[in-house]
């Protein structure tokens, strides 16, 4: 198939024209929260780094991250939950 489109051949098949679904990554959740967290939006931000940590729990920066959002929030318990 790589072959035919390389020479334009027609053979009656061809790529599907909807969207492929992609299984969301920590990472995706975490510039997401990054970005919620720069628009003042901490809950937003806590739910993002929250999704990050279910999906991969060595993710360090994110419990860093989410620490901070949490400590100016003034849940300095869970803050330091977080950092540790």
């Amino acid at each position: 198939m790589r072959l035919s489109a390389k020479t334009g051949a027609d053979v009656g098949v061809s790529t599907p024209k909807i969207p492929t679904a992609t299984v969301p990554k920590a990472d995706d959740f975490y510039i997401q929260a990054g970005d919620k967290y720069k628009k003042g939006d901490l809950q937003g931000a806590i739910a993002d780094f929250n999704q990050a940590i279910k999906i991969n729990p060595n993710f360090a920066n994110t419990y860093y991250n989410r620490g901070i959002a949490r400590s100016e929030l003034r849940d300095k318990q869970r803050a330091i939950t977080d950092y540790n």
